[in-house]
């Protein structure tokens, strides 16, 4: 019987790995909202990966060691966030940082003027 469950699990594991997932389909994005700050590498591992979109409720140390470790290898993608907190992303910017923001707006007069000041820091963006 045991023998059983291990050949069940090692069919999983290599079955639906995320790897092989990403090979099938010509690459993958993924989501994480685990506290994962430290399977950051393992994740780069993954061929064809794609980009993060990386909450970080359960993260003690917030978006920063995410930014820093994909900084020029892939983009961050957040959830939606206040203008405010897209400016901290880019506050903690590198050099070499990538990231789809979605910014919550109340209508679209708002996500207007939210565009426009973007363009704006962006255009002032040291890098």
């Amino acid at each position: 019987m045991g023998s059983c469950f291990e050949k069940q699990k090692d069919f999983l594991r290599n079955s639906f790995s995320l790897s092989r997932i990403s090979e099938a389909t010509g690459g993958l994005f993924m989501h994480c909202c685990a506290a994962a700050d430290h399977q950051h590498e393992s994740f780069l591992k993954i061929p064809g990966f794609r980009g993060l979109n990386r909450l970080t409720e359960f993260s003690t140390k917030g978006i920063r060691p995410s930014i820093r470790d994909f900084a020029g290898k892939l983009p961050l993608i957040s959830n939606p966030i206040s203008e405010q907190e897209a400016d901290g992303w880019l506050a903690m910017a590198e050099k070499d940082s990538m990231f789809f923001l979605t910014i919550r707006s109340t209508d679209i007069e708002d996500a207007k003027g939210i565009s426009e000041r973007m363009k704006k820091r962006l255009e002032e963006f040291p890098f």
